[in-house]
């Protein structure tokens, strides 16, 4: 990907920040790394009238589920994605909450880069070479 997916620009939405994130994981990272490859999707919960999130939540939508699950050798990343100043909401919070208690890893992630840090966290070292950088250790802060 070029620098200018790595770092978004002020002004871009979550959804062009979380399509960013989306074409790195699944068409750049887990193409790269084949056979392997991860399984990376999107659980639509987004801001709808109150009728539609009823019908919605009786067939198991829940609110503030995070944005992005990635499955990827034997572990569930949950992927919140957030805008340079966004920030979670109650619902969000509460979804992180749970996801947590339950033993699984929960990031809020604002870019590219914070993606690339997230799986060398879970990953290990072993794609630093793939990614060129190194680690910031600032994610969850």
């Amino acid at each position: 990907m070029s620098d200018k997916t790595n770092i978004p620009a002020p002004g871009h939405s979550e959804d062009r920040i979380q399509q960013d994130i989306f074409l790195f994981l699944n068409n750049t990272f887990c193409l790269a790394i084949m056979p392997d490859r991860g399984i990376i999707y999107h659980v639509p919960n987004q801001r709808i009238s109150k009728v539609e999130r009823m019908k919605l939540a009786a067939i198991g939508v829940l609110a503030g589920a995070s944005d992005l699950i990635f499955v990827f050798r034997g572990k569930v990343i949950f992927l919140e994605i957030k805008t340079t100043t966004g920030r979670q909401d109650p619902a969000q919070k509460e979804f992180q909450s749970r996801i947590e208690a339950n033993g699984f890893r929960y990031y809020l992630v604002r870019s590219v880069e914070d993606v690339k840090e997230v799986v060398r966290l879970e990953f290990g070292t072993h794609f630093n070479e793939f990614f060129g950088v190194t680690i910031k250790n600032s994610l969850n802060k």
